[in-house]
């Protein structure tokens, strides 16, 4: 099966300025911190001649999808449909295209997308059942984010959730001071301790520290806190078993 209207770019995090066969793009930087992802590049190897190829078979796929014309007025209501076509190349081979066109999920006027798989495998019985899967559903979207957030939440638990045992408060009251160091240094992988040293110097980091660091001590409330709990109860239960 080959995605041919659909290419991911690849990203990467290079150390230092960036040197790359594509375009690379500098976010700037803010007094209280920086952005943890500076770069963005992506990396084309193709020849000149491929590139060509690509983008007249990329506007033909256009074409086929949308026959009646890319320039579709807004629509608040549109009821999906599934078709096939062939694309034959000049030396009379012959690529199967299986399109789905849709409404995308949101609110308001909004003009139609299309999905297309291209194949060399004619069998549109087969494809036409694999595209609702591949095309994105608002209650597809809602659940991917779940799943993101989810995971986000539950890698910075673990990865920074110890921080609540760094920010010392003096006898009198007032701020507390977050000992960045020994927060870092705490972490027994390498990898992780690596990243956490770099993820620290952010904004984002900057930012929530600057908020705890404001609060009085005592419990604190929200999603993360609890999460942070709830992960810690489940270490000391895993370390009593153990023993």
């Amino acid at each position: 099966m080959d995605h041919r209207g659909d290419k991911d770019p690849e990203l990467t995090e290079p150390p230092g300025p960036a040197a790359a066969d594509g375009a690379a793009s500098r976010q700037p930087r803010y007094a209280s911190g920086q952005y943890f992802f500076e770069y963005l590049v992506v990396r084309d190897g193709m020849a000149k001649f491929q590139k060509e190829e690509e983008e007249k078979t990329l506007r033909a796929i256009t074409l086929f999808c949308f026959p009646e014309g890319i320039n579709w007025a807004p629509l608040t209501e549109y009821h999906s449909e599934t078709f096939s076509f062939v694309l034959t190349e000049v030396d009379g081979s012959r690529r199967n295209g299986y399109c789905r066109r849709l409404l995308p999920g949101g609110k308001g006027a909004r003009p139609p997308e299309a999905y297309c798989i291209i194949s060399s495998v004619a069998c549109f019985g087969l494809f036409s059942k694999v595209l609702p899967f591949l095309c994105p559903s608002p209650s597809a979207v809602e659940e991917m984010n779940r799943v993101v957030s989810e995971a986000f939440l539950h890698f910075f638990v673990r990865t920074v959730g110890h921080y609540g045992s760094y920010v010392k408060y003096g006898r009198g009251g007032g701020e507390g001071v977050f000992e960045k160091r020994s927060f870092y240094k705490a972490i027994d992988s390498k990898t992780t301790r690596h990243f956490v040293k770099k993820f620290i110097q952010t904004q984002t980091f900057d930012l929530f520290m600057q908020d705890v660091e404001q609060r009085q001590p005592g419990p604190q409330q929200g999603i993360f806190h609890q999460k942070i709990l709830e992960y810690q109860e489940k270490k000391k239960k895993e370390k009593s078993k153990k023993h």
